[in-house]
């Protein structure tokens, strides 16, 4: 306990001195000393006396209006004299929480500083005190040493109403389909929790496949605060919104599409010409399971018909569309294509090749009698093989560069066939050197056919014989030429 001595008069000859000391004892307290001393002839001895330091006084009353609260209490004093009455005397108020006893930190008001503790100020103001059960008490102070903290007094602070809420989402970005905790917390004017409240909250969201909870009552156990499960599953931004009498919180959360899950032609292929651009260009869309965009490669291929399909036939999807401006296919005729990412594919509309432009004769529809046929019979031609007295029979086609046969080349078109190399001594039915074919005018410019034979040769030699089919009349085209051999 501090103690306040005062030591009150002294005599020493021939002059006075006054002095003022202040002192701190090496206990758990303080004190304030005070000495005097007087040169005055025949005085007494020295004397002294002290007095402790009190406990502070309990406040005499602690009342609310809305979120201030208003602390009043009686003086103290140190042997007849009000602590505050010291230059450096006052008093320092502190809140607690009635339930557990948590000091809770004063910054608004006239409470939040040492109160001087002069008669007129006996009494602090704090503002903006959060709603809930608090105790305040009081400690007398004499320049930095204290008395004993006084017993509390007790108050409740409920006037404050709902202003606002605050909603925060964690995590604050899923993937579509993923749920995240929103929590919700009922905020008063000074935007503190309002811990009373006990109103019911609705939950709404831009997503409109989110999945809400049901509307939610708050009890006194929420002591404001609440957090809720919230399943999203539209990608961007969303919003996540609870309202409560026109009171409204928000928040947004980010979210990311899921894995592809479906996948559709978005611009479909459409008629073109042998070895020329799609165009429009081919889309292809992948989607989550939620309709929302999705990333991946996709693969492009030939579903039906036959052909080779050049151009970029890989391509990575942009805002959930892969796009393929320079596909083209050969072969002429009736085409699918086939679009494969991972586990989905999905496949085109049908659409026709055309041939492009006449440039080529060609071998069309080759038999044989004997030997083996090459693979490839098309502008070039080999039959291995085909011995003595063997035939060939063919067509000759007018084509464009891949191949494809053309249509409709008009009158005055003719082809001829003829050996520039008859090792075998050959002719053709019925037992020409040469054959003349006409061209049709209209429909396939596809020649009818005709009839090659092989002899007997050179008796015991191999033989080589080489045709050709070049323009006769008409467009000039390039020339198709064809060998058979005995063996």
């Amino acid at each position: 306990m501090a103690k306040l001595v005062n030591i009150v008069r002294g005599t020493h000859r021939r002059r006075q001195l006054i002095v003022a000391v202040v002192a701190a004892c090496l206990t758990s307290t303080t004190a304030v000393a005070y000495f005097t001393a007087s040169s005055t002839p025949g005085a007494s001895a020295p004397t002294a006396t002290s007095a402790s330091m009190p406990a502070g006084n309990a406040p005499s009353s602690v009342t609310a209006s809305g979120s201030t609260v208003t602390v009043n209490w009686n003086q103290n004093s140190i042997r007849g004299q009000f602590v505050g009455a010291y230059t450096s005397g006052g008093y320092t108020i502190h809140r607690y929480a009635t339930t557990g006893g948590t000091q809770a930190s004063i910054t608004n008001g006239t409470c939040s500083t040492s109160v001087s503790g002069s008669a007129s100020a006996l009494s602090c103001r704090e503002t903006s005190v959060p709603d809930g059960n608090w105790s305040y008490t009081v400690t007398p102070t004499l320049y930095n040493w204290t008395g004993a903290e006084s017993t509390s007094t007790p108050v409740t602070v409920a006037s404050a109403t709902l202003n606002n809420f605050s909603v925060t989402a964690s995590p604050a970005s899923i993937t579509a389909g993923g749920t995240t905790s929103v929590t919700v917390v009922a905020r008063d004017s000074s935007n503190h929790t309002l811990a009373n409240y006990t109103g019911t909250i609705h939950f709404t969201s831009s997503d409109a496949q989110a999945a809400l909870p049901a509307d939610y009552t708050f009890t006194s156990a929420d002591a404001g605060s609440k957090s809720f499960n919230v399943t999203l599953k539209t990608a961007g931004n969303p919003s996540v919104s609870v309202s409560d009498s026109g009171k409204v919180g928000t928040t947004n959360v980010g979210v990311i599409a899921a894995a592809p899950a479906v996948m559709a032609f978005g611009s479909q292929p459409t008629n073109a010409t042998s070895g020329q651009a799609i165009s429009p260009a081919v889309t292809v869309t992948l989607k989550d399971a939620f309709g929302n965009s999705a990333s991946g490669n996709v693969a492009m291929s030939i579903a039906t018909g036959s052909g080779t399909l050049s151009g970029t036939t890989n391509q990575a999807t942009s805002g959930g569309t892969a796009t393929f401006n320079d596909l083209s296919i050969d072969n002429a005729g009736s085409h699918t294509l086939k679009a494969t990412s991972g586990s989905l594919s999905a496949t085109s509309s049908a659409f026709s090749i055309a041939a492009g432009v006449a440039t080529n004769l060609a071998w069309d529809s080759v038999t044989k009698t004997a030997g083996t046929l090459s693979t490839s019979c098309l502008f070039t031609c080999t039959v291995t093989a085909l011995g003595n007295n063997q035939s060939v029979t063919a067509k000759v086609s007018v084509t464009d560069a891949a191949g494809n046969v053309v249509s409709n080349l008009g009158l005055g078109h003719s082809v001829i066939i003829t050996v520039p190399q008859n090792q075998s001594g050959g002719s053709f039915t019925p037992n020409n050197s040469s054959v003349t074919l006409t061209v049709p005018a209209s429909g396939a410019a596809t020649t009818p056919s005709f009839t090659y034979n092989t002899k007997n040769g050179t008796a015991g030699n191999a033989w080589v014989d080489k045709l050709q089919a070049s323009t006769s009349g008409g467009t000039a085209y390039t020339a198709a030429t064809m060998t058979a051999t005995k063996q």
